[in-house]
């Protein structure tokens, strides 16, 4: 079997309440929230650790064969629309 590589920038978690789930585990994890953009919340980076943010639209979301779902985040930097929409979306097929 070949052996996938992939460099996980950051992991977002998709939520009802962005706000309020990263105030959970930002004291729950003892990382400060670093800031916000709607509907997007994060917290401080970890030096040894994949970001984490808090959404509630915004990124492309995908499932694993269980129904688990998660969201896919590139590396490089990209810009929110005023919706919080993030501009890489633009080159995915709907």
């Amino acid at each position: 079997m070949a052996e996938l590589e992939a460099e996980i920038g950051d992991v977002i978690i998709d939520c009802a309440d962005p706000a309020s789930l990263a105030s959970f585990r930002a004291e729950l994890l003892g990382q400060p929230i670093a800031g916000s953009i709607r509907p997007y919340v994060w917290l401080e980076r970890s030096a040894h650790a994949p970001g984490v943010g808090f959404q509630d639209g915004g990124f492309l979301v995908m499932a694993d064969p269980h129904g688990n779902e998660f969201c896919v985040v590139p590396a490089a930097p990209f810009e929110f629309d005023e919706h919080g929409r993030a501009d890489y979306l633009d080159n995915v097929d709907s």
